[in-house]
Parts: C-alpha cells; structure tokens; sequence
C-alpha cells in the first residue's frame, strides 16, 4: 500500500501519533477501516469541541489528499468553514466523529467522496476596479436611455394637450349650434363679471354658467373649470398665481382664444372680443381660423404663464406658445386639431407673435 502524502494545510498541526498511525489505513480508492456495523452518535460533535479545535478535522484531513482521479488543492481559509455545514455532513452520510481511533483494522466501508470535494474550490472576489467599471457602464447606460424616455414623455403630454384641444373644439361646436351659429370669443364670460371685474370675464366662466362645462366657484381665485381646458403641461402654480386648485384649473389660465387674428382670407385682422358669428365672411373657411391654442402671459421679469388669450400682433404679451417641443397645438374653428410650427403659422395664418417656453 502506498504511503499517503497529504497537501499542506493547517489541520496537520497537532495530531498525535494515533492519527498518523490511523492514516496507512486509508487507501487510494476511498477506502478507510471500519467495524461491519458502525453506530455514529448525532452528539459527537460536542465531545471534539471539548477536547480541542484541531480534534474536528481528523475525519476530514484523510479527504484532503491526492485522488486517484484528481488533484485536489484546498486552502484552509477557502474550504474549512464550509466543511461544518450540516448539508457537507449529510452529504458524506457521517457525523464528525474520529473514525480512525475507533475501527478495527481488519473491517472496511467506503467513504462516498463528493464532486465538491473533487474539484478545485474557488472564492472570486469583486475589486473595487470592476465595481467602477460595471457603475460606469450604468451610467452610460443611464445618459443613453433618459433623452429617449424624456422624448417619449413630452410626445405623450402633447398628445394629451391635443386630445384636450379637440374636446374644447367639440364643446365650442355644440355651443355654436345651440346658439344659432354665434361663438364665444375670450370675454364672452363678462356678463357675470361683478362690477367690471377681470378674474371672471374669461370665457370658461360662460361655459361654466351655461353648463357646457363643469366647475365651481372658489373664493380664492373666482369661477374654476375642468381640468382638460388647459394644457397637461401646466403646474399647480406659477409664481404667486394659483393656476390649479381642487382638479380645476382658473379661469384665466385655459386655453387661448383669438383676440387679435387675421381673417380666414389673411388680410384683415379681426377683433372676436365677446361673441362672433361664424356665418360672417371673415370665418367662411373655419378650418383656416385658429380658434383655441397653447398661450402663454408673461414678461422679462416674470416667468410665463397660461393666458385665456392670444394675439397676432407681436406687440403683445398674450402669444402662441411652443411649449411641445417648439411645437404649439391648435385647434381650429372647425374642431380639428394639430400641432404648428412657428413658421407655420407665421406663413399660413400670420401669427407673428410667438415664445418658445415652459409653463
């Protein structure tokens, strides 16, 4: 029988001449001596504990060898906390005991020997370069990924201020038709404005009061109307101004309507004020007459805001605003509606005012 030469480790420290006497027995194929039957006390291992912690590894240490088949190279650092684990216990379908101090020498059993065991154990550990690395991948993951997502966000809110736009457009129809083809213009809420007052002579408030609509009343603020006549895009406030309140958005912050346009022929400019007749020739071709569109109020030193009016003129603070992406929605006195460029609608209509901006 050949000797057996174990690797170095630590677990030879402080074995005594029994172990090494109990180690010729342990042969190449796995085959260690034992008694025919062998009873193996679930408690042995706090027997080992008492007599010192070197005593455990005297089963284990005949495993850590030279294998017929395979090298077997294992560091106590990498593999010695992993053998007292109950699933490795079960696995060789023993206790830790010390076998080789209690077997008569002429029995045999064979040790079932694990594919752990048979294979080079290895511990990767992640340094602190592949950390940068993988955080540096994420964030250029991260910069190629938020214009798209920021992209697809404002395409979608412009596609909700369209929907909005047409739903105005279609209440505008119906008050049209009720009304023996007169419109509303941006004051026609001034007949329910208290002693000339400004907060409610905004057309919302008409629309309100007629039912077309819904709202309410708040004290801070005036008449408030649905939410959908005015632009997703726009906050809860703007400076001191509240623009929404309860679900609702001010009268004076809806979308805008003509107050200052050119005719559906270009030539002359029209006045629409409080109401108008859409029979008249200066609005025979309505699907040329921008009625509703994104507008905003505002100054050099005050940031800009949604108004209830615009104007052609570029002399005015009420404008066409190109809030989607340089693009502003309009609806038409027809009820359809899309999104304009400024030079669209500087070459078709003659729109001269207009601000690109953020609500």
């Amino acid at each position: 029988m050949r000797k057996k030469r174990f690797y170095e480790s630590g677990f030879s420290n402080g074995r005594n001449r029994k172990d090494e006497a109990s180690e010729k027995y342990f042969r190449e194929d796995c085959i260690v001596p034992a008694p025919s039957s062998f009873p193996v006390a679930a408690t042995s291992l706090r027997v080992l504990s008492s007599k010192g912690k070197m005593k455990i590894f005297t089963l284990i240490e005949p495993l850590m060898r030279k294998s017929c088949k395979k090298d077997i190279s294992l560091r106590r650092c990498q593999f010695a906390p992993c053998l007292i684990f109950p699933s490795f216990i079960q696995l060789l379908n023993c206790s830790i005991v010390r076998l080789f101090k209690c077997f008569p020498v002429p029995s045999y059993f064979r040790v079932p020997c694990s594919s752990v065991l048979t294979s080079r154990v290895k511990i990767r550990i992640f340094t602190l370069i592949e950390l940068l690395i993988v955080v540096a991948i994420i964030a250029i993951l991260a910069a190629m990924l938020l214009p798209a997502l920021n992209a697809a966000r404002t395409k979608a809110k412009s596609i909700a201020c369209l929907n909005n736009l047409k739903q105005a457009g279609q209440i505008a129809q119906f008050y049209i038709n009720d009304n023996d083809s007169w419109a509303f213009g941006p004051l026609a809420g001034a007949i329910y404005s208290p002693a000339g007052n400004a907060n409610y002579q905004a057309y919302g408030t008409l629309l309100y009061r007629h039912g077309y609509i819904p709202g309410k009343y708040l004290a801070t603020g005036g008449y408030h109307v649905a939410r959908y006549m005015t632009c997703p895009t726009v906050k809860e406030q703007s400076g001191t101004r509240l623009i929404l309140q309860d679900g609702l958005v001010n009268s004076l912050y809806t979308y805008g309507i003509a107050q200052y346009a050119y005719d559906s022929s270009g030539k002359t400019i029209v006045y629409p004020d409080k109401t108008f007749k859409t029979s008249q020739p200066a609005y025979s071709r309505p699907s040329n007459f921008p009625y509703f569109m994104d507008s905003a109020n505002g100054t050099a030193s005050a940031a800009p805001f949604p108004w209830y009016t615009w104007d052609c003129r570029n002399t005015n603070n009420a404008k066409p605003a190109g809030v989607h992406a340089k693009l502003c929605n309009v609806a038409f006195l027809d009820g359809h509606a899309g999104a304009n460029s400024r030079g669209e609608l500087h070459s078709k209509y003659k729109i001269a005012n207009f601000a690109i901006l953020t609500y």
